[in-house]
């Protein structure tokens, strides 16, 4: 047997038009990282995120942890809470112990006060609730937990 002495060093690849392939590859990589863009935008739009509660998955005492007025965040509403009842009613320590009539129709919930408290439902989920409307003229968002969940 013979040995074979193989220089690595020596040996150079044959690439021909070396800076037109690298120029594809970055073309196709930037393609990739925009249709992963696009989906992920995609996903994030999907319906699945703004499902209705149901009758009774409303019921019970939600504690906001988040508030909003007008786009900034404040901590006017930091110790709210409301309590869904099972007749429709709502109480809240913002309405000085007044009980007011609810409805959920149309990705809306409607407290039937004097301000006419008309929020959208922007996320809902069995524990976590996220509310974004008008209530006189503030523009105002919320974001709640059931304080015993299921």
């Amino acid at each position: 047997m013979s040995n074979i002495n193989l220089n690595v060093a020596s040996v150079k690849p044959v690439i021909k038009n070396p800076s037109r392939r690298n120029l594809q590859f970055v073309h196709v990589g930037q393609m990739g990282v925009a249709l992963l863009c696009i989906t992920l935008m995609l996903y994030a739009c999907k319906s699945d995120h703004t499902k209705l509660p149901k009758d009774n998955e409303l019921l019970g005492k939600w504690l906001v942890f988040y508030s909003e007025m007008n786009n900034k965040p404040n901590d006017l509403m930091k110790e709210a809470h409301f309590l869904f009842l099972d007749d429709n009613k709502v109480e809240s320590n913002l309405f000085d112990g007044q009980t007011y009539d609810y409805t959920v129709k149309d990705g809306g919930l409607n407290i039937n006060n004097p301000d006419q408290f008309l929020l959208s439902i922007v996320y809902f989920q069995n524990d976590t609730l996220v509310l974004s409307g008008k209530l006189k003229y503030y523009n105002i968002k919320l974001k709640m937990v059931k304080a015993n969940p299921i």
